[in-house]
């Protein structure tokens, strides 16, 4: 079946678009992943098909050395060739990729341009922004003025870990059924994750803090009675309740739960990783234009911005004015779920709609109650010096403010050097700025809309690739495509098509030109031109869940060699779904067993009895609803 696949990919990478009528573009991306004792290079492609960015798993080869950039770069051009991709076919449609840092470190823009021959300005390596975010992240982080920061994240890491296994674990369960609450499982900080698990971390201790507190209030009163006139029977008793060393390890960090300062700076790093996790899921969509990354960094940026000011003017009356509006539920905290079912390779992230999800802050929302030293209806203890204070909250937001400002100075800092191509692209290629410009501010006319910024992308094409192009009939074809995208929005029912709560989305609006043959008739060679500048792709996220997706095919200590293994993870990534794969099931069998002359085939699964059962069985409708959604990855090509 993986020699079908194969073969199948192969077939699809040398065929002609039919809307272009050119062969596809490519963008490449890879990364190291080390399983069963060996680093393997995960090495992927992003095409177009239907109008889509769409990642194609290649392979994981076994890499010689991990710290040289020749080497690497040579192990990603051996997969390539052998799935039928020349240096010559490289040469004309390889035309962008994506790595992370240790990659960029070790020049391999530079090693990968030499081993195909072809001018490293031409094949746009680019940093991964959720790596980059990431790292802003981190610097701010790792500011001296920040030690506060460091020491809520030791407090929250020992918290987790003292509940996390054993006795104490049992302890929390039985707290939460006698208070009636119910918990979150506690949670560890990743280490290369470290922003996302930050999150999870501190929503979690929110979700648990009354079960947290009433389990801080007995180790109180056992604290209190161990050291009161109790008999000797009973101080054994209590001693016999606990593990060694549980009255030092961990006492200092869960007295912290019932702290002022601890809750209310909680709260505001909760508010404040939840901005950043969205924008960090943001730029992780492999279906994202390259100039689209740049507006997502922007977004944030605009919300860190806005969440200090929030900051700055909150008082007791706007305090009320939220509280009156809708209280906040723990129980539907969202990104425990979001963050953790969410697929980079699947087009399912709606940024619009994640801006819904939370217009009014944890901050605001607990403001009224944390003046009144309460949280969740239980007592809080301020400072000793914070009793005669009007707002014991002032100090902590203005901590608050500081980090939101220094977010967004790192952010700008790490995103300062964006390639002018990107630049040039949203200026000419993006539809909501076309129809921004030109219909609602009216500052330009769609004949000089972009026109400048075109010839220069058409001027670095040819000048940096050997990628032959007509320059004139593109530029023809261009102010074609800007009537026809103004003319089909005049529609409603197309404008309903490419927008998302009144915004224009230009990957859809791309989709129809890509899969509407009438639309793109005359167009082609400029959405061929299209295609070449889209895949100068940005993420490279798509190789860390094809990562994760080698791990779980390695679950309960399964014996695979790394071939085995490789074959059965590029069966799960690029076949199609099970309920659609009969054709492509009879076809791998077909040329298994060329020489067989019957070649009927019956699919069946067998059930935790052993018994038969036929594969496409009625199922739930929750069930059926899932398939009818499902595609395959790659559609079956059409003979001319």
């Amino acid at each position: 079946m993986a020699t079908s696949m194969k073969q199948r990919v192969m077939e699809y990478l040398k065929s002609v678009d039919p809307i272009t009528r050119q062969q596809r573009p490519i963008g490449i991306t890879f990364d190291k992943v080390t399983l069963l004792k060996r680093t393997l290079q995960v090495t992927m492609l992003v095409i177009m098909i239907d109008g889509q960015l769409t990642p194609i798993y290649l392979k994981s080869s076994l890499c010689k050395t991990e710290l040289s950039g020749e080497e690497l770069a040579a192990n990603c051009v051996n997969v390539l060739e052998s799935f039928g991709l020349t240096k010559s076919m490289l040469q004309e449609e390889l035309t962008g990729g994506v790595v992370d840092g240790a990659y960029i470190h070790m020049n391999i823009n530079e090693h990968l341009c030499n081993n195909i021959g072809i001018q490293q300005n031409w094949l746009t390596i680019s940093w991964d922004v959720a790596h980059l975010l990431e790292l802003a992240i981190g610097d701010t982080q790792n500011q001296k003025k920040f030690n506060w920061l460091q020491m809520i994240i030791k407090t929250c890491a020992e918290v987790m870990k003292k509940f996390s296994y054993g006795k104490q674990y049992e302890f929390l369960i039985q707290a939460a059924e006698e208070i009636q609450e119910d918990i979150l499982q506690p949670k560890q900080f990743h280490v290369t994750r470290f922003v996302s698990s930050q999150l999870r971390v501190y929503e979690t201790i929110l979700r648990n803090w009354k079960t947290l507190y009433v389990l801080q209030e007995k180790d109180d009163v056992n604290m209190a009675l161990s050291h009161g006139d109790i008999s000797t029977r009973t101080r054994q008793k209590l001693d016999a309740q606990q593990k060694p060393g549980d009255k030092d390890v961990d006492s200092i960090a869960s007295r912290q739960i019932k702290s002022f300062d601890f809750v209310c700076t909680l709260i505001g790093l909760y508010d404040i990783y939840s901005i950043l996790v969205e924008a960090s899921l943001s730029v992780q969509q492999v279906n994202k234009y390259p100039w689209e990354y740049d507006y997502a960094i922007e977004y944030l940026q605009e919300r860190l911005t806005k969440y200090g000011e929030l900051l700055e003017t909150l008082n007791f009356k706007s305090a009320q004015d939220v509280e009156n509006l809708e209280k906040f539920d723990l129980d539907k905290l969202v990104y425990s779920t979001a963050t953790d079912g969410f697929d980079v390779a699947e087009d399912e992230y709606d940024e619009t709609k994640v801006q819904k999800k939370q217009s009014i802050t944890l901050m605001e929302q607990y403001y009224h109650d944390l003046l009144k030293c309460e949280f969740q209806q239980l007592p809080i203890t301020r400072r000793g010096g914070d009793y005669e204070l009007e707002d014991p909250i002032k100090h902590i937001r203005q901590k608050l403010i500081e980090l939101c400002r220094h977010l967004s100075e790192s952010i700008a800092k790490r995103f300062e050097d964006i390639p002018e191509i990107f630049v040039l692209m949203k200026n000419c290629l993006d539809v909501a700025f076309l129809y921004q410009q030109v219909v609602l501010d009216k500052t330009q006319t769609i004949v000089d809309y972009g026109k400048n910024e075109l010839q220069k992308l058409i001027d670095f094409t040819v000048s940096n690739s050997k990628k032959l192009i007509n320059a004139p009939v593109i530029q023809d074809q261009y102010l074609e495509w800007k009537q026809r995208c103004l003319n089909e929005m005049q529609d409603k029912d197309m404008f309903s098509v490419w927008t998302t709560n009144g915004k224009i989305l230009t990957s859809k609006v791309m989709k129809t030109f890509y899969t509407n043959t009438d639309l793109s008739e005359g167009i082609n060679d400029f959405l061929h031109f299209y295609s070449l500048m889209i895949l100068k792709i940005r993420s490279e996220a798509i190789c860390e869940s094809a990562a994760s997706i080698l791990k779980g095919h390695i679950h309960n200590n399964r014996s695979l060699q790394h071939k085995s293994l490789d074959d059965e993870v590029f069966l799960h990534w690029n076949a199609p779904p099970l309920h659609l794969a009969d054709k492509f099931i009879e076809q791998s069998i077909d040329d298994y067993f060329i020489n067989k002359k019957d070649k009927t085939w019956l699919f069946y699964r067998k059930s935790e009895q052993y018994q038969p059962w036929r594969l496409l069985s009625p199922g739930s409708l929750v069930l059926n609803r899932l398939r009818s959604e499902q595609v395959p990855r790659l559609p079956e090509l059409i003979d001319d």
